[in-house]
């Protein structure tokens, strides 16, 4: 008997977290599709963490570093396969939902400049993104009516203005307040774009 209402209990436990769970994901993924919404609607500056690279040592790149010590990729840590189709595909489903997209302002590394151009076509490459400082003030300026702007980066400059990591193709949305400040409404992780 003494079993029986164990193995009860723990079936409603298993039940009811599995419910819990389920009205996470619901409530995670109406979150995703407001702030899809919003996107679509312009006024925002998105930080978008570079798409999936290689692992392997630091590529000693500085804020100092000469051009062409950024445009020669020999020595950097590059998108894997799996990164060029993440931003390939991310960059697909961002037109399709109908998101503008004004100004694209990346890193100067080859994995930065090589996830915007798949995801964007475009980019202008900023040495200014090595310094958090600049980031912020980026993250302030209003884009052009009915667009948004795009800067693409690492984690860690992200995270000394935020205090959290964002995963490779994850985005976190800010909402420019008019008078150089900004707001993080969000975040979207690379996932919310592929389950259509």
């Amino acid at each position: 008997m003494i079993l029986k209402r164990l193995f009860a209990g723990l079936m409603a436990v298993c039940l009811l977290s599995g419910v819990a769970y389920a009205a996470v994901a619901l409530h995670e993924e109406a979150r995703e599709e407001g702030l899809i919404s919003r996107l679509q609607q312009g006024g925002y500056v998105v930080y978008l963490r570079h798409a999936q690279r290689y692992k392997g040592p630091p590529d000693h790149l500085y804020p100092d570093s000469p051009p062409e010590a950024f445009t020669d990729c020999t020595h950097q840590r590059n998108l894997t396969p799996y990164g060029i189709g993440q931003a390939t595909l991310l960059g697909e489903n961002i037109r399709r939902a109908g998101i503008r997209v004004g100004i694209v302002l990346a890193h100067p590394e080859c994995r930065t400049r090589d996830t915007a151009m798949l995801a964007f076509g475009r980019v202008k490459p900023d040495v200014g993104m090595f310094d958090s400082d600049h980031v912020r003030h980026q993250l302030g300026i209003s884009p052009l009516p009915g667009t948004n702007t795009v800067l693409v980066g690492g984690e860690n400059t992200l995270r000394q203005i935020v205090g959290f990591q964002i995963r490779p193709a994850e985005m976190a949305i800010f909402q420019p307040d008019g008078h150089g400040g900004t707001k993080l409404i969000g975040r979207l992780p690379a996932e919310a774009w592929y389950d259509d």
